[in-house]
């Protein structure tokens, strides 16, 4: 297995916020919920329509990844550029990001009175349409990087199947 450089494990978390992107597309399998004046994340069993929730999720992860990028470049650079590579479990990098770095990942609660509006997580309705927006995104990614122009597929089903938000 070849050795990722900075510049590739900068990529890689470039990516992972990116609910469009293979590598985030983790995040649309979580659903916010509320139990007393706790908000809990609930993993479901796949893929899901990214919509209000998963877009609150995407942010909430850009403002971490978008501080503290180079911070976690480095951390896991040191980690892997040796002959003999030392082991940074995942459980370890999670808490030194969220506790020594960005004080962002420990448990608060919510401010007393608040309420929040739950959105019913959907799984993706349509794969084929799931497929050409990950196909559009590669394209655009690339288009980014100088190959290409950028794409924009419409779905002709699109408008009408989220028109009631109430769902």
């Amino acid at each position: 297995m070849p050795r990722l450089g900075e510049v590739e494990i900068g990529e890689v978390l470039d990516a992972i916020c990116d609910p469009d992107d293979n590598l985030g597309e983790w995040i649309t399998f979580y659903d916010i919920t509320q139990q007393d004046s706790e908000l809990l994340l609930q993993q479901r069993d796949g893929v899901g329509e990214c919509r209000r929730e998963c877009s609150t999720l995407t942010h909430a992860c850009r403002a971490v990844f978008d501080e503290y990028r180079e911070d976690m470049t480095e951390m896991l650079f040191k980690h892997y550029r040796t002959e003999t590579p030392k082991k940074l479990s995942a459980e370890k990098f999670v808490s030194r990001v969220c506790t020594k770095m960005s004080k962002s990942c420990p448990a608060k609660s919510a401010p007393a009175g608040f309420q929040h509006k739950d959105e019913q997580w959907l799984p993706v309705m349509d794969p084929d349409s799931y497929k050409m927006r990950k196909m559009q995104h590669a394209l655009n990614k690339q288009s980014k990087d100088g190959v290409g122009a950028p794409v924009q597929f419409l779905d002709p089903m699109g408008p009408m199947m989220m028109e009631d938000e109430d769902l």
